[in-house]
């Protein structure tokens, strides 16, 4: 979910993109190679240019199979953790939503050292008092999300929890009107009529089934977990914009320092319930519920993590338009695999639903890049005046 929902899933590096790479190669004005007696004969500028032209083409090819390579990597893994985590949580009822966060946390700081120390693919960046301090309220915030988040994904289907993800717009333009007095143009507005029409299509046939099926207490809760999730990873977004301004800590390092803290905030709690209650044997048969089923969640774990990994080198490759039209592609193949692979219902409403918040979201999208675009436009061509 990586809406990282992905939830959380969802900083900086969203906002930031990546700027293409631009490929240097030294140039040459002649090339000389010697012959006998120190004579010299030159080689023509003909073959000279041919060869490099050779090189920048075989590079730029490297590169595309590179992107591609990326891009499928991020969407495989994005979309097998979320349907992971839904089949691990649904099948094991004996874990909830609070043992499954305690092993997702513990394996994202896990493997987030192995990735940084060990293999030494990443440098982790060191917190200042400051930044530590400022951490805090923030890692509670995505304590609490990862939270509602597994509690959705344990109630409602996979499509439902994707379209709901949808809604994300349309708090980050409360939020910001609200707390950074951005007001937005009439073409972001405008893309939350299809999102909010969508989502609610979606929920409305959703919740038709759990009636049927004596289920819409389960339903409410998980509709409910999944739109606070939305809610909160929106606001974590915004409040990190505010918070490290030009100190900005890379999402890689922040994810591990985030998923650190809240690990260290849930395991009291977890462990003096179990404690109080059942003791020593209580804990480890909570935390530790089979062999199986520990393999299992460590498993999800790494694919969670290799899915926000993803996302982070996607963004570094590619530029910000190629990244919103993937995302977009994303969701369609959630929904087409939760149908094929998974045999989830999708009635004509449901469909409809689905179709319409993804086609908000991608009008949103555009209208966003066009206002920063025109910004971006306006600084560079302000009048001059002279005195």
């Amino acid at each position: 979910t990586r809406e990282v929902e992905a939830g959380g899933a969802g900083l900086e590096a969203l906002e930031r993109g990546a700027a293409g790479g631009g490929m240097g190669n030294s140039s040459m004005d002649g090339a000389f190679e010697k012959v006998g007696g120190g004579s010299m004969s030159s080689v023509t500028s003909e073959d000279l240019d041919g060869g490099k032209r050779g090189r920048v083409g075989a590079a730029k090819m490297r590169e595309k199979l590179s992107v591609m390579a990326y891009l499928s990597a991020w969407i495989m893994s994005s979309v097998v953790s979320l349907f992971y985590a839904n089949q691990l949580l649904k099948n094991n009822r004996q874990i909830g939503e609070d043992v499954f966060t305690v092993w997702q946390l513990a394996c994202s700081v896990l493997y987030g050292l192995i990735f940084t120390k060990v293999c030494r693919m990443h440098e982790l960046t060191e917190l200042t008092r400051d930044q530590v301090r400022a951490i805090i309220p923030l890692s509670l915030a995505y304590l609490i999300k990862e939270l509602l988040k597994y509690a959705s994904l344990g109630r409602v289907s996979v499509n439902l929890f994707n379209t709901i993800r949808s809604l994300g717009p349309f708090f980050s333009i409360v939020l910001e009107i609200t707390f950074m007095k951005h007001y937005p143009t009439s073409g972001m507005v405008g893309a939350l009529a299809p999102i909010i029409g969508g989502v609610a299509a979606t929920s409305l046939d959703e919740m038709n089934v759990a009636v049927d099926s004596s289920q819409l207490f389960v339903y409410g809760v998980g509709l409910i977990a999944a739109i606070t999730s939305t809610a909160i990873n929106n606001a974590q977004n915004i409040y990190s914009k505010i918070l490290f301004g030009q100190k900005k800590i890379d999402p890689i390092s922040l994810q591990i320092y985030l998923s650190a803290m809240s690990f260290l905030m849930i395991m009291p709690y977890k462990a003096t319930s179990s404690l109080t209650f059942g003791g020593v044997d209580s804990l480890m048969a909570t935390l530790f519920p089979s062999r199986q089923l520990c393999v299992q969640l460590a498993i999800c774990g790494f694919i969670n993590f290799l899915a926000s990994q993803m996302a982070f080198s996607t963004l570094h490759k590619i530029s910000p338009v190629s990244y919103s039209v993937s995302n977009t592609f994303k969701r369609v193949v959630i929904t087409v695999g939760a149908v094929l692979v998974f045999n989830e219902r999708l009635s004509f409403l449901n469909g409809a639903g689905i179709a319409t918040s993804i086609f908000g979201v991608f009008l949103y999208e555009r209208a966003v890049r066009s206002y920063k675009q025109a910004r971006l436009y306006e600084q560079h061509h302000e009048p001059r005046t002279t005195v």
